[in-house]
């Protein structure tokens, strides 16, 4: 048994060193060789055909995947459709058996894609590697035939002949003939066979492909069509009770209609800016005799020489109402005189101290004076405490003399930032890796670690078959040629099992 397989394994050696030899000389040009064009030709259309064939069967794999994935989200989505339509909401099992109508479409359609295109694209695919083999054999039974020819050349141009060596040698050419012959003659036929038949198999293939999406669109368009006449009826059931969100309130947008003046009046805040400018009020007689000047809002302008006027009207009220009645007369025609009078002075006060509270809102900060001579001292203004009055606001009660200083300004900055300040204790743990953040340590040769999202069921035997949830270890291919895009090489954790599987079925952990 060991000497057969030597001698078999000696026989292909021998074979390989004959053939290569033969090629370098019909490189060199001393020896020849036999062409085949028209074969030639249908290898390269063979190569080109698979090629073609290669991709489409790839995008197809691809699709019917991403249309699994998108049937399990559609389940989802429907099962939470369902909880969200309450069960004593109109035409309730009319809705849930609609969607899982929907359902069950989903199902139908992967199910098509796979029997109708998937399998013949895959049987289909299958007869590439086959015809391949056949060329290479073609190929190599070429080589043999040109070095049989080539050995019977060498033999009959010898200056000494050898009849018996001749005869052996037109024995081998003859079999190697009928061997290579046989092979071309096949592959003549079927390779041009075979390259006409991709214009029926793809017909049939699109008819199948788009029969199948025809069908599941056309049902699934019925079916929500029938779900939003039924969303309809219930919207007309319904009340139609629209929420409709409440205004935000004046005093959190800071002001009333665009008037912040607006929002000390409405008890929301007081306005931080005051007018220079105090508007005139205008007085009836009736009006000036009843209001008292100190408890009017005119009364926070009170002064010595206004008082001085209101006791003189008194004392010609007193006088003029011991007269006889002409004098009573004259005493109409003065009052009017008198108020004018009393007018105009209160509108002078105003204005004067209207220009004061002008001055005054502005920090009186003493002007800079030489070295040499000290600064003179900051009057002091005397507080009021009038509710009507401007200047009695808390804004104007703290004096000039009161204000904080530059220094202490500064202490309150600092001892703020202090504060703002993130502790040693915080700077320490600000680059802590948290412990589920930690690397994990993985297998030797395992590249990462991914979790699946969803089940997947193996279609070829070079597919991994794998539950939601479980770990697979994502490992290097043995020839990165055979990498596809989306597509990984992984081992399972659990079992150890190893095959390739879409990534898009998965999560990177």
């Amino acid at each position: 048994m060991a000497d057969q397989a030597k001698g078999s394994l000696l026989t292909k050696s021998l074979k390989k060193w004959t053939r290569t030899k033969t090629k370098v000389l019909q490189n060199l040009g001393k020896a020849e060789k036999t062409l085949d064009e028209k074969l030639d030709e249908n290898a390269h259309k063979l190569e080109r055909q698979q090629e073609v064939a290669t991709k489409l069967h790839k995008e197809l794999k691809g699709y019917i995947h991403c249309a699994k994935a998108m049937q399990a989200a559609s389940k989802n989505l429907y099962e939470v459709l369902q909880e969200t339509y309450e069960e004593d909401w109109d035409d309730h099992e009319n809705v849930k058996s609609t969607l899982t109508s929907i359902e069950l479409m989903w199902h139908n359609y992967i199910q098509n894609l796979h029997d109708s295109v998937n399998e013949p694209l895959n049987n289909y695919m299958s007869h590439f590697p086959n015809l391949r083999q056949r060329i290479s054999k073609r190929g190599r039974k070429l080589t043999d035939f040109d070095n049989a020819k080539h050995n019977l050349d060498v033999l009959e141009n010898a200056k000494k002949k050898d009849e018996a060596k001749i005869k052996k040698a037109q024995d081998e050419l003859d079999e190697a003939k009928k061997i290579y012959q046989q092979i071309n003659d096949d592959l003549h036929t079927d390779l041009p066979m075979f390259h006409e038949s991709r214009v029926n198999f793809y017909a049939s293939t699109f008819q199948s492909l788009f029969n199948s999406e025809e069908i599941f669109h056309g049902e699934v368009f019925k079916l929500s069509k029938e779900i939003n006449s039924l969303a309809e009826k219930l919207a007309k059931s319904s009340e139609q009770i629209k929420f409709q969100p409440r205004p935000v309130s004046a005093h959190t947008q800071g002001e009333v209609n665009g008037h912040p003046e607006l929002l000390e009046e409405n008890g929301h805040g007081s306005s931080p800016v005051v007018s220079a400018s105090v508007p005139k009020v205008k007085h009836t007689e009736e009006e000036d005799e009843e209001e008292d000047p100190k408890t009017s809002d005119h009364g926070i302008y009170e002064n010595s020489e206004l008082e001085n006027n209101m006791s003189e009207k008194e004392t010609k009220d007193d006088s003029k109402s011991e007269s006889k009645e002409p004098a009573s007369t004259e005493e109409k025609t003065n009052e009017p005189s008198t108020t004018q009078e009393i007018e105009k002075k209160v509108n002078g006060a105003v204005e004067e101290t209207g220009s004061q509270n002008s001055e005054d809102s502005a920090p009186a900060y003493p002007p800079p004076v030489p070295p040499s001579e000290e600064p003179a001292p900051v009057p002091v203004t005397p507080e009021k405490h009038d509710q009507h009055s401007p200047i009695g606001s808390p804004a104007y009660d703290t004096p000039p003399s009161k204000m904080p200083d530059d220094k202490e300004d500064k202490e309150e900055e600092e001892e703020e930032k202090e504060e703002d300040a993130p502790t040693e204790h915080e700077d320490s743990n600000l680059y802590e890796v948290p412990t589920s953040n930690k690397p994990v340590e993985l297998p030797e040769g395992v590249l990462y670690q991914v979790q699946a999202t969803h089940p997947y069921a193996n279609e070829d035997e070079d597919e991994l078959t794998f539950e939601a949830g479980e770990i697979i270890y994502v490992v290097p291919f043995d020839n990165p040629d055979e990498q596809d895009d989306g597509w990984a090489m992984g081992q399972k954790k659990a079992d150890g099992t190893k095959g390739v599987f879409p990534l898009n079925f998965t999560k990177k952990l």
